[in-house]
């Protein structure tokens, strides 16, 4: 946990998420620990989640993401630059195209 935030680190991102409470409860003659707000995880993840979005992609539009090494998410992006349009994702396109672009500093480049 940092800053009261549980992080989650991985190779291109660092996600965080606000420590939850959790309850317990009965689910099909078990019990389980679930969170007593059920809205905050999947809100902070994915923004409005009860409204599908097919054009959703995870390094580009979650909320709660910070880059952990940027050449990573750079080949990422790459990739997907070079997919979408062989795959005629040109919304997707698009979206990673913006997200690529976003500066970018030598010190970031060199992790």
């Amino acid at each position: 946990m940092n800053d009261d935030r549980c992080i989650h680190e991985g190779v291109k991102i660092r996600r965080w998420n606000t420590p939850i409470d959790l309850t317990e409860t009965e689910f099909s003659d078990d019990r389980y620990l679930v969170s007593m707000d059920v809205d905050v995880y999947p809100t902070e993840n994915y923004g409005d989640w009860r409204r599908s979005n097919a054009q959703f992609r995870i390094f580009v539009d979650r909320l709660n993401i910070d880059i952990a090494v940027e050449s990573h998410l750079l080949w990422y992006y790459m990739s997907k630059l070079t997919d979408h349009p062989l795959t005629g994702k040109k919304t997707q396109f698009l979206r990673v195209w913006a997200a690529y672009q976003k500066p970018q500093t030598d010190q970031e480049l060199d992790k």
